[in-house]
């Protein structure tokens, strides 16, 4: 005779992170499936109950007044003398305000790093010291001795 060995049952592979997880092929989720159960078990040799069309009705009122889309109405917005809705306006004026900040930066000059624009005024007294000093040096320029040979 054969010794039988009693193998260890086998278990099914899980990842770690199911490792503790039951399977709930048998565990009723919620509690309808809970409601539907005892429902079942209670009433398994019973008919269906028969609700009345008036019993019937009000509970569909009931669930649509609960449940049903609340009608809302819809929103208005406030337009002008055109007919023109305010946000419209607004998304307009809006773009128009960005154009305009653009259009602004391409017309303004482009300084590079490190310089600064300067303003009219000090353009005008920096030109005006210049000129002196170059009439001053042309002076003294021409009190050189100067010999033609």
């Amino acid at each position: 005779a054969l010794p039988i060995s009693a193998a260890p049952p086998v278990e099914l592979f899980k990842l770690k992170q199911f490792a503790d997880a039951k399977p709930r092929l048998h565990d009723p989720k919620g509690q309808l499936r809970s409601d539907l159960s005892k429902a079942g078990e209670e009433g398994a040799g019973d008919a269906a109950e028969e609700v009345s069309l008036e019993e019937f009705e009000a509970q569909v009122a009931d669930l649509i007044r609960k449940h049903g889309k609340q009608q809302s109405q819809p929103q208005q917005f406030s337009k002008d003398a055109k007919g023109c809705p305010a946000y419209l306006r607004k998304i307009k004026s809006d773009l128009q305000e960005k154009q305009r900040l653009e259009m602004e930066s391409k017309q303004r000059p482009r300084v590079p790093a490190g310089l600064r624009v300067v303003p009219p005024e000090e353009v005008k007294e920096t030109l005006e010291h210049l000129k002196k000093k170059h009439a001053e040096i042309e002076a003294e320029f021409r009190r050189l001795p100067l010999q033609i040979e």
